[in-house]
C-alpha cells in the first residue's frame, strides 16, 4: 500500500513556505551528511529487504543515490556540511567491477556509467582506468549464443 494513514503526516492549514522547505530540505541533508560512514555507508531502514550484511550500495536505494541527491543539493546550494564522497566512491566501484549480476540497475554494468560520470566531473585518470577495466571484465564475462547471431 502506498498511503498508510498511520505512517504519514497529515495534511495541515499552513500555507507553503519555501523557507520551510528549504530548511526541512538542509535538515535532512545535514543529517545523511553526518550519518556516512565510510564502511558503513549508511544505516538501513529497519524495515528493507533483504537483511544483507553489506550495505547498500546501489543508485536506486543505496549509497550511489544518497551521494547523487547530495551533490546535487549541494550545487543547488542547499546550506549543509559537504563530505568528500570520491574516496568511496572509487572504493564502491572497485568493488562492484566483478559483481556477478550483469544488469545495467545492479550489477557491473551499473558501475561503468559512474566512472564515466565521476571522468567527465574530475578528468582524473583512474576513473577512466577504472572504465577500462570494468569493460574488460564485462567483456570476458559474455558467452556468445550462436542462434542470436554474428
Amino acid at each position: 500500500m502506498l498511503y498508510d494513514r498511520a505512517r504519514h503526516e497529515a495534511l495541515t492549514a499552513t500555507p507553503w513556505s519555501d523557507d520551510a522547505a528549504a530548511a526541512g530540505i538542509a535538515r535532512i541533508a545535514e543529517d545523511a551528511a553526518c550519518r556516512f560512514d565510510p564502511d558503513a555507508l549508511w544505516p538501513t531502514h529497519p524495515m528493507d529487504e533483504p537483511k544483507d550484511a553489506d550495505p547498500y550500495c546501489m543508485l536506486y536505494f543505496g549509497a550511489a543515490g544518497v551521494i547523487y541527491a547530495l551533490r546535487r543539493l549541494s550545487a543547488a546550494g542547499a546550506p549543509f556540511t559537504p563530505r568528500a564522497f570520491e574516496p568511496t566512491v572509487a572504493a564502491l566501484l572497485e568493488r562492484n567491477l566483478c559483481n556477478p549480476t550483469v544488469e545495467q540497475p545492479w550489477g557491473s554494468p551499473g558501475t561503468l556509467p559512474a566512472a564515466i560520470h565521476m571522468f567527465e566531473w574530475t578528468g582524473e585518470r583512474r576513473w577512466s582506468d577504472l572504465l577500462t577495466r570494468g569493460v574488460t571484465i564485462l567483456w570476458e564475462q559474455m558467452q556468445r549464443v550462436p542462434e542470436a547471431g554474428p
